[in-house]
């Protein structure tokens, strides 16, 4: 069985420990792009069928805590 990094919304927000509506709001307020932080498979019906790449969305993530931390 093939390892990847692209995990559903549910298993995404369980392990970025951020609730599925946050992860979703980031997405409208384009923090994330379509195709690199999360895509869409051939059964997504809505956000929550989503898939989500951790390790891009974990990095923006870092990126996004450090960039606020800075301007602090």
């Amino acid at each position: 069985m093939a390892i990847t990094n692209w995990v559903p919304a549910h298993k995404a927000a369980k392990e970025l420990d951020i609730p599925r509506k946050e992860l979703n709001g980031m997405c409208n307020k384009s923090m994330f792009r379509l195709g690199k932080h999360y895509g869409a498979g051939p059964s997504t019906r809505c956000r929550d069928t989503y898939y989500w790449n951790l390790p891009a969305v974990r990095a923006a993530l870092n990126k996004m805590e450090s960039n606020a931390t800075a301007a602090v």
